[in-house]
């Protein structure tokens, strides 16, 4: 969807025969997403054996933990779905934010070769991006990623964890 949007943006060129509110279209595109992925009814079984499952089970029995999340699914509610110790919410951090709260970034990195009314969306613009999202990760031993893709999209932020890590965390062990 990002990525679409980013090339929609490109190609937009404000034509006012178009009569078209790019803010009102971009945020009720978020709203509906949202909608949909929270009335998307989870599968009846799982793969206890995937990475994902594993990781998570392993997390949710750890006295200490947090989870920074690209993702939008609500990992207290899908711990309990799955049958794990259930995900403490105050130890998630919804980097995009998630549909339960309807807050989610949905959008591109900065480009300066689009119409101002497709500002909206990006990412750094938003109005619910935390620029402080990796706070309290100087006191991990271990950070672990799974299942992203790390790409232009997300860069501000890599860009920004990995550059912290390397010029003061050197008792961090990083597993991908």
């Amino acid at each position: 969807i990002e990525l679409f949007l980013k090339d929609y943006a490109k190609k937009y060129k404000g034509d006012v025969c178009e009569k078209r509110n790019i803010g009102d279209e971009y945020k009720k595109l978020k709203k509906d997403l949202c909608t949909y992925m929270l009335l998307e009814k989870y599968p009846d079984s799982y793969n206890t054996e995937s990475f994902a499952y594993k990781i998570l089970h392993k997390i949710s029995s750890l006295a200490n933990y947090h989870i920074y999340t690209f993702n939008y699914t609500d990992l207290p509610e899908l711990s309990f779905v799955l049958n794990l110790n259930t995900v403490d919410s105050r130890c998630v951090t919804y980097i995009h934010g998630n549909c339960k709260n309807n807050n989610i970034i949905l959008g591109f990195d900065e480009c300066d070769t689009i119409h101002p009314d497709c500002q909206i969306m990006i990412k750094s613009r938003d109005i619910n991006v935390n620029p402080s999202i990796i706070n309290g990760i100087e006191s991990a031993r271990n950070i672990i990623f799974f299942g992203l893709n790390i790409c232009n999209m997300d860069y501000v932020y890599f860009e920004k964890l990995f550059n912290e890590i390397q010029e003061s965390f050197t008792d961090k062990t990083l597993l991908f």
